[in-house]
């Protein structure tokens, strides 16, 4: 009996035209969170996806899950144990050095010169699964081919059948080092999606690096079934042979630690939103309980006692909280899964209608990354913030002297 008294007061207030202003502004605070809650599920899952999508470039191409610094020999049992283990599906040996590279009309720019063998495809799949080739072709069977990134293609006017340089230094110490230059040969231009490696990787053969860099130490890529059993496999590793062992939680630490630092600002900026939403909730409410002393007063004489009326203020503060974050979640998941079509969409009114050269939509696709937890987290956070909002405001209640609000209001 007692829900049904509160419930049916509650609805009034939510739904009644005598109280028509208030519904206003109950609707303005619904859709102030729900555009909230969409804002952070749209902005979280495209910095997740992009995010995501980074990583793996890294991890695949660059760092690899662990990283074995070895001699400048090749180590064949070393390759070997490596390849039998039941936690690693891929080794790949390469040589890496920095070294300038250009043309003839050329600036010469230092660029990371990776050294791979010709049949790098079966040893490491995975890495030519996120290598694009989008010029000639990746193939470094001739000892003076390379295949490099589309933005060193830009940067030094080269592209596939061209002849770059590339120079090094070499002497006894370092008051008579002397220019070395060699001429190799653009096989094939590749993109990955990540511009840090378009930008600055270049592979070549790891016969020609052997005899020009025969002082470079072999590194050892390692790729796991599960990157995350990354720590368990390298204690393992180590165990068996002498060498420096990296994994990939180490070797990116900071790249990573400030992906996480990013999110995390982003995150709080947009959550400033409903904070903002939410302190507009509790000013409405403060109002909202001074214009009903009366009804309070009222209700304290029919005897409801205060935690009672209290629980009408609140069920309309979670209403508000619930209706706004499930439009939110509704809205932010459906913007998300068609977001290159909304930003199209916007192409078309800018160009078309209003006649402005804008370009945003960079990608052809985005890539959206949605986090269960991370939804079920903004969802709470929008209910709960609705909520405390309006309990904080009708503290109030139980001070309100019901003989006192009778006899001269």
């Amino acid at each position: 009996m007692r829900v049904k008294w509160i419930s049916f007061i509650s609805s009034r207030y939510l739904f009644s035209k005598f109280y028509r202003s208030k519904f206003i502004i109950t609707i303005f605070s619904i859709i102030g969170i729900a555009l909230g809650i969409a804002a952070l599920i749209i902005m979280i899952g495209v910095m997740n996806g992009l995010q995501s999508s980074y990583i793996d470039n890294i991890l695949d191409i660059s760092s690899y899950h662990i990283r074995i610094e070895g001699d400048s020999d090749y180590d064949a049992n070393l390759v070997s144990s490596l390849i039998a283990d039941e936690d690693i599906v891929g080794v790949l040996p390469f040589k890496e050095i920095q070294i300038l590279v250009g043309k003839d009309n050329s600036d010469f720019q230092g660029y990371t010169v990776r050294g791979i063998r010709s049949d790098s495809k079966k040893l490491d799949p995975l890495l030519f699964k996120q290598l694009s080739c989008v010029r000639g072709n990746f193939d470094l069977s001739s000892k003076n081919s390379l295949i490099i990134g589309y933005g060193a293609s830009v940067n030094m006017w080269a592209s596939a059948g061209d002849s770059i340089l590339l120079t090094s230094l070499s002497g006894k110490n370092f008051n008579i080092l002397k220019p070395s230059t060699k001429e190799y040969e653009v096989s094939g231009v590749f993109r990955c999606g990540y511009a840090e490696i378009e930008n600055n990787l270049i592979f070549a053969n790891i016969d020609s690096m052997d005899e020009d860099f025969a002082n470079v130490p072999y590194v050892y890529g390692v790729k796991l079934k599960d990157k995350y059993k990354d720590i368990n496999v390298v204690e393992r590793l180590k165990k068996k042979c002498d060498k420096n062992i990296v994994s990939w939680r180490v070797y990116n630490k900071s790249f990573f630690n400030t992906l996480k630092m990013e999110k995390f600002a982003m995150i709080l900026l947009l959550g400033i939103i409903i904070a903002i939403v939410a302190l507009n909730i509790f000013y409405m409410f403060k109002r909202f309980v001074y214009d009903k002393k009366e009804d309070i007063a009222v209700l304290k004489a029919l005897g409801g006692n205060p935690f009672d009326i209290k629980k009408i203020f609140l069920f309309v503060g979670f209403f508000i909280g619930f209706i706004g974050s499930s439009l939110g979640l509704v809205l932010g998941l459906f913007v998300s899964v068609n977001l290159v079509y909304f930003v199209s969409l916007f192409e078309v009114f800018f160009n078309s209608i209003l006649g402005l050269p804008v370009n945003l939509l960079i990608l052809k696709s985005l890539p959206i990354k949605i986090v269960f937890k991370e939804v079920l987290f903004f969802y709470v956070y929008g209910v709960l913030a609705s909520f405390f909002s309006a309990y904080f405001a009708v503290r109030r209640v139980s001070k309100i002297k019901t003989a006192q609000i009778i006899r001269y209001e």
